[in-house]
């Protein structure tokens, strides 16, 4: 069990531009991001700001947005456009939790 924000993450493409990943990740706030190419295979990594579970707000998810960035070059019907749609429903029944938790004063 690994409770932590990543603060970096990396994946290989291959058959993707630049241009494509510019467009993705050039606007995803607070990252960071760079492209090697090395025989035709696009290594990106991401950046981002490591923070533990308990406080996802103080962190930046660097492999969040390498999903953003693989969900979009894979198209809607997408392994990694539906893991982005489960990872988007999760956050928003945590956030509702919370708020019913801070509606009972046992959330802080």
């Amino acid at each position: 069990d690994i409770n932590i924000i990543p603060d970096m993450a990396t994946v290989k493409l291959k058959g993707v531009t630049d241009c494509e990943i510019d467009s993705v990740l050039g606007n995803v706030n607070d990252i960071k991001y760079e492209i090697e190419t090395e025989n035709g295979i696009k290594t990106v990594t991401v950046y981002g700001k490591s923070a533990h579970s308990a406080g996802p707000q103080n962190g930046i998810n660097a492999a969040t947005a390498l999903l953003m960035l693989l969900a979009k070059i894979g198209g809607p019907d997408s392994i990694f456009e539906k893991i982005a749609k489960i990872g988007r429903a999760i956050f928003v029944a945590k956030e509702n939790r919370r708020s019913m938790f801070r509606q009972w004063g046992a959330y802080r």
